[in-house]
């Protein structure tokens, strides 16, 4: 039986695809971790820096810069977190292994925020990752049964 040239070069452009998003997956994992775990006056500084550079930047010193903002924050990097790892794992066994994973993540960065000074562990922020998470790996997965397009 011969080989399918074409298929063949498809195949691999799918691994090397899948590699590549589960490097990028890896460095938004160091991200997350380095977001989650950093001491609260050292987030709230970097937050006041970025509002510095921004066109609105009169309207953050009269806002509460930990209003709820940690919530959008969590949301976001585990959105990013799923849909990179539906992207790198794009069978379902690896889908549930990587929400599960994420799951954990979550609960880990939870109790190890208790150890963090002006930090402090949340069931809300762990629901804002886990709903991040689940919008990331279900929203490809609907795209991929829709057959939609291969980017992110």
């Amino acid at each position: 039986m011969a080989i399918d040239p074409s298929s063949e070069t498809a195949a691999m452009a799918g691994v090397a695809r899948r590699v590549r998003f589960r490097r990028l997956f890896g460095g938004a994992l160091l991200v997350t971790l380095v977001a989650l775990l950093t001491p609260a006056t050292a987030v709230l500084a970097f937050k006041m820096w970025v509002a510095s550079w921004l066109p609105w930047a009169a309207l953050a010193d009269s806002a509460d810069p930990a209003a709820h903002t940690d919530k959008i924050l969590h949301f976001g990097l585990f959105l990013l977190l799923g849909a990179l790892a539906a992207r790198g794992w794009p069978h379902p066994r690896g889908r549930v292994v990587a929400w599960l994973g994420l799951f954990l993540l979550g609960c880990l960065t939870e109790w190890l925020q208790q150890f963090v000074p002006g930090r402090g562990a949340s069931v809300f922020d762990l629901a804002a990752d886990v709903a991040g998470a689940s919008l990331g790996l279900w929203r490809l997965r609907a795209e991929r049964s829709s057959g939609a397009s291969d980017v992110v």
